[in-house]
């Protein structure tokens, strides 16, 4: 049988619409679950609307493997996109997560993720 390729919207935005990252500790906002019985490839961009400089840290892992730092980016004021995952396998029911250091809710509400998994069927 050869294999299944679906484009989805990652699994924490709502249809498709960027996700803000506002969780005040690490390891951060959910952005995407992988999948537990198929490959997920997933690509994110990060934008920072804020009028700040900020470090964004990606972390994977789940609440019983607990969590790893797997990217650290930086993001300057008013930024435009900025790839920070390009098409990295995940699986196992992974989580994705994204932490932003700035100081307040309102700051971090203004750096925002979007993306898509491509998901493979076999």
């Amino acid at each position: 049988m050869s294999a299944v390729n679906q484009g989805l919207p990652i699994s924490g935005s709502a249809n498709g619409l960027p996700i803000a990252l506002v969780a005040a500790a690490q390891p951060g906002t959910l952005i995407h679950t992988s999948s537990s019985v198929s490959d997920d490839y997933i690509w994110l961009w990060a934008v920072n609307a804020s009028d700040f400089n900020c470090v964004l840290e990606v972390y994977k892992g789940n609440a019983i493997l607990g969590y790893s730092l797997d990217n650290t980016v930086i993001l300057t004021p008013k930024s435009n996109k900025q790839l920070i995952e390009p098409g990295i396998l995940t699986n196992g029911a992974i989580e994705v997560r994204g932490f932003v250091t700035l100081n307040s809710l309102s700051q971090r509400a203004n750096v925002l993720v979007s993306g898509f998994a491509h998901r493979r069927l076999d």
